[in-house]
């Protein structure tokens, strides 16, 4: 079965550039899942204070869902090679600098500026890399395929960086976390860019105003921002639970088995084509995905929580995959990428929610109450994809009558 599940992966990564792309954009990345984390360590280690951490992290969270979608913009107006450059310098500039101003003992004020221009230069990579899937290869079954390669990399992300982090701040320095985070951006970025054979076409000028379908793109924003707050309620929820039955250390092992989950659920399912609409697809997947998540909530014991987080698990890269996919479907080509990041950027603002809301409840009513939040994200995804199942199937109906109209008229 395994040979067979992996086929159409190993099929589409021998395709021209495909390989040297992804592995790259994997390398630029990677930081995603070790600044934040870096940030938190490096301060409290220097200043002892988890209140200014928190807010460093949160500013620089929040600058980056903002400014994200407007760089992806810029990058489908100038083009990759030239954009990635510059962000990437921006990046690994300001993170130098943050390192700098800590150990100087600079200002709050400072401190605050530094996080909010490192996310604000954050390069807009889970967009772009998958822009390249969608421009570079002619098969949808394929494009979703290579769709699927990155959600399972984005797994695999959060799995190698937070322990990463830690790592070089404890035996290293406090700002080793920044620093490789700077030096793995600026690296990794410079050789996407160089994949000029792969790169998406520039929008020409007289595409610059395609207007986006607004229907579609709020109905996926809206249910990719739940999804986010099911991430991030599961962040604290798990924490809490592990502290309440005093088994702090199976933290990990809960964080493991539901993202091990997410990542065969996202092998199995982007290697298989299915007959029904991406938009009855995603309805059925946040379906089930509400399902597992009611019932997080009662677990009483962590064998039990161990099981129900290993089936929540198994709805997660699928959702993202389709959801992605429509974004890559229904929207125009020459603004693909800063759709794209439109769609990852809510992730994270629904993240720093749920993780804001769920913190609170916790101090008064414990990691339950954490678990209802998550429950609530993932009950309102499928409210999203239920109710927009009409704007949907018509952008899906739309897309496909072009794309026929497209064929014949070549």
């Amino acid at each position: 079965m395994a040979p067979g599940i992996l086929r159409p992966y190993a099929e589409i990564l021998r395709l021209p550039g495909t390989l040297k792309f992804t592995s790259f954009a994997f390398i630029a990345r990677l930081p995603i899942a070790i600044e934040g984390l870096g940030i938190v360590l490096f301060v409290t280690d220097a200043r002892g204070s988890y209140a200014l951490a928190g807010v460093l992290t949160g500013l620089f969270a929040l600058a980056g869902s903002v400014s994200q979608p407007f760089t992806g913009r810029i990058a489908d107006r100038w083009g990759q090679r030239r954009i990635l450059p510059i962000l990437a310098t921006l990046q690994s500039t300001f993170l130098i600098a943050f390192v700098f101003a800590v150990n100087l003992s600079w200002s709050t004020g400072v401190l605050i500026l530094l996080a909010v221009a490192l996310g604000a230069s954050q390069p807009a990579i889970g967009g772009m890399v998958r822009a390249r899937w969608a421009a570079h290869v002619s098969n949808p079954a394929q494009v979703r395929t290579g769709f699927a390669i990155e959600s399972l990399l984005d797994e695999a992300i959060f799995i190698i960086g937070p322990p990463l982090a830690t790592f070089l701040a404890l035996s290293i320095a406090g700002g080793a976390p920044l620093i490789a985070s700077a030096i793995l951006v600026f690296s990794g970025s410079l050789l996407l860019a160089s994949q000029r054979r792969t790169e998406p076409p520039r929008t020409h000028r007289e595409q610059v105003h395609d207007r986006m379908p607004v229907g579609p793109l709020l109905v996926i924003v809206l249910a990719t921002a739940c999804l986010g707050i099911v991430f991030g309620a599961l962040e604290i929820a798990f924490v809490a639970f592990a502290d309440e039955v005093g088994q702090r250390g199976m933290t990990g092992v809960l964080y493991a088995v539901y993202s091990l989950a997410s990542l065969f659920a996202g092998l199995w399912f982007g290697a298989h084509h299915y007959r029904a609409t991406l938009s009855k697809q995603w309805r059925a997947v946040c379906a089930a995905l509400m399902v597992a998540t009611v019932l997080l909530p009662f677990a009483s014991t962590m064998p039990v929580l161990l099981i129900f987080s290993f089936i929540a698990g198994f709805a997660v890269s699928p959702s993202l995959i389709i959801g992605l996919t429509l974004v890559e479907k229904t929207m125009p080509m020459s603004r693909l990428t800063e759709a794209l990041t439109w769609a990852l950027s809510v992730i994270g603002v629904g993240m720093a929610l749920a993780a804001a809301i769920s913190g609170a409840l916790v101090q008064d009513h414990g990691a339950r109450a954490a678990f209802i939040v998550c429950a609530v994200g993932g009950a309102m995804a499928f409210l999203v994809t239920a109710i927009g199942q009409p704007v949907l199937r018509k952008a899906e109906n739309l897309a496909a009558s072009e794309a026929a109209r497209a064929s014949n008229a070549d």
